[in-house]
């Protein structure tokens, strides 16, 4: 008619499965609206929403009349994801916001007298940030709201690894955000054995231990999870957990100093692409920061993009996928690298740089390099240094000047010959060491 137009198709699993898809992407830019992210953003979104269903329907039911940018498949798309009206927009746009209405709602109630920790923000995880929704992480540190954040990283948390931070944790510093990394770890005790678990007594609390230093050199906390119950209903863990306590208070006053690396990640970055593509970079992300970044031999600061105008100056900048930062966040990279520090770029599809080559080029721009082994991970901070090997033997570490250490808990002492430190430890064993410099 003159009203109405009609097609046929013979596309009837294209079809259906289209409009099964539109409905995830439009809850996905619900959540972008919500989290108040700009029009070119959903627009991005939305390009790359349906370059995606393409690839599923072709993979799914191949056909060669199938056009996607016929309204049935694009023109759905894009009115259940633009429009004010449509249910699964709406809901998207929900989870971010109602956590900070609570959060709000709490400090009102309590007149502000209260603390709100939120289970939020696993930026870094593969599981956390792509499946349960944890996103809007900027937004939540701007809250006034919110004090606290909790994550949790499972990967690389093992004996013989290097841990890793779940969150741009130093953002959170700039924020005045407090971090608790959930060491939820599997002890000796647990049948399992799953997620990097401590085979005996010993093991356990060598994990323990490079959770606890690497989290709280950086300035930020850990608290230990019993997931099953009785995980740690042991006096060894008792004790451990004690000492651990006992030697936080004694050093919480000392300073956080800056690290001399920067590594960079950008949330809408993340964000501008569909679940595929986004699984590609997040786990990109994941394993470089962890598996490589972690064994440079020096430690590391992390942040999102666009806290870097509020940052100090690195010798070395490592950017994990920033293609889309907002115009402040280009702004200030433009300046970092207009200032001669080492800037690397690590993006999908290229080969991972090892350890090696990072360390070389962290070298190259200055950075002291504490340890110059890929089977050795330090943590240095708050007047601590902790030690994690891979592998057993004597292990090197070179320190600034001329210094003394004393084991954190049993006090022994040693000493450096032309800066260097010589210790023995065993596989996956974890070392931390109370450094005093030298006289000049």
């Amino acid at each position: 008619s003159n009203y109405i137009k009609t097609k046929t198709s013979n596309d009837v699993i294209g079809i259906e499965y289209s409009s099964v898809l539109k409905n995830v992407y439009a809850i996905a830019a619900g959540i972008c609206s919500g989290l108040k992210y700009g029009d070119n953003f959903q627009a991005v979104l939305m390009s790359n929403a349906v370059q995606e269903m393409s690839r599923f329907l072709s993979v799914i039911s191949p056909s060669t009349d199938r056009n996607v940018y016929d309204s049935v498949y694009l023109g759905d798309l894009l009115v259940t994801g633009y429009s004010n009206f449509s249910r699964n927009r709406v809901f998207g746009s929900m989870p971010g916001e109602f956590m900070l209405a609570c959060a709000q709602a709490i400090k009102e109630a309590s007149h502000r007298e209260k603390l709100v920790f939120a289970y939020y923000g696993k930026f870094y995880s593969i599981a956390g940030y792509l499946e349960w929704g944890e996103l809007a992480l900027r937004r939540v540190l701007d809250s006034p709201d919110v004090d606290c954040l909790i994550a949790v990283e499972y990967k690389q948390r093992g004996g013989g690894l290097p841990h890793s931070f779940a969150a741009p944790v130093s953002s959170y510093t700039l924020h005045s955000k407090a971090f608790i990394d959930e060491a939820d770890i599997r002890t000796f005790l647990d049948g399992t054995q799953d997620w990097g678990a401590g085979r005996d007594e010993a093991s356990t609390i060598s994990l323990m231990r490079k959770m606890f230093v690497m989290t709280f050199c950086r300035g930020h906390g850990s608290h230990w999870y019993d997931l099953h119950g009785g995980m740690f209903q042991h006096p060894a863990i008792h004790r451990e957990v004690g000492a651990l306590m006992q030697l936080a208070r004694r050093t919480m006053a000392n300073a956080v100093a800056p690290a001399e690396i920067a590594v960079v990640c950008d949330e809408e970055s993340l964000l501008a692409a569909t679940c595929a593509i986004k699984s590609e970079t997040s786990r990109l992300v994941l394993h470089q920061q962890n598996g490589a970044i972690g064994r440079i031999g020096a430690p590391y600061d992390l942040y999102l993009a666009d806290d870097l105008v509020h940052a100090p100056f690195y010798r070395m900048y490592i950017f994990l996928f920033c293609r889309t930062p907002t115009a402040a966040a280009a702004a200030q990279i433009a300046r970092i690298r207009a200032s001669g520090a080492t800037c690397v770029d690590v993006n999908p599809g290229e080969k991972p740089k090892t350890p090696g080559e990072y360390r070389a080029m962290a070298k190259a721009a200055g950075v002291h390099i504490y340890s110059a082994r890929d089977d050795v991970m330090v943590y240095v901070g708050r007047g601590l240094l902790g030690i994690h090997a891979a592998t057993a033997g004597v292990k090197e570490i070179v320190w600034p000047k001329e210094a003394t250490f004393a084991d954190a808990f049993t006090g022994v002492r040693f000493a450096t010959t032309n800066r260097a430190l010589s210790l023995s430890l065993d596989a996956g064993e974890t070392r931390i060491l109370l450094p005093r410099q030298s006289s000049p």
